[in-house]
């Protein structure tokens, strides 16, 4: 069963989650809010992006309005995410 907004996954896909243990439809907080998809970069670093793919390089710019840029947004890598979502939640 699929429900609009709720994030699904395929076998492999790696992601960081945001979840709760309460009864929900999905335990995903925020729905595609709550997916961060891990990326691979040709020299072997693994990066997460928003979950439309988009790049983003500060927990800082989550939610912020869309802004189109003439050079190319720099990814956030997975260590650093982890590390800010660790100083947030401290």
């Amino acid at each position: 069963m699929e429900v609009s907004g709720v994030p699904t996954f395929e076998l492999g896909d790696r992601a960081v989650l945001f979840v709760s243990g309460e009864r929900a439809i999905s335990p995903v907080v925020g729905h595609f809010q709550g997916e961060f998809p891990i990326n691979t970069a040709p020299d072997g670093t693994d990066y997460v992006t928003l979950h439309d793919r988009r790049a983003f390089s500060a927990v800082g710019q989550i939610g912020a309005t869309v802004t189109v840029s003439p050079v190319a947004i720099p990814t956030m890598s997975l260590t650093a995410f982890r590390e800010a979502i660790n100083n947030v939640t401290q």
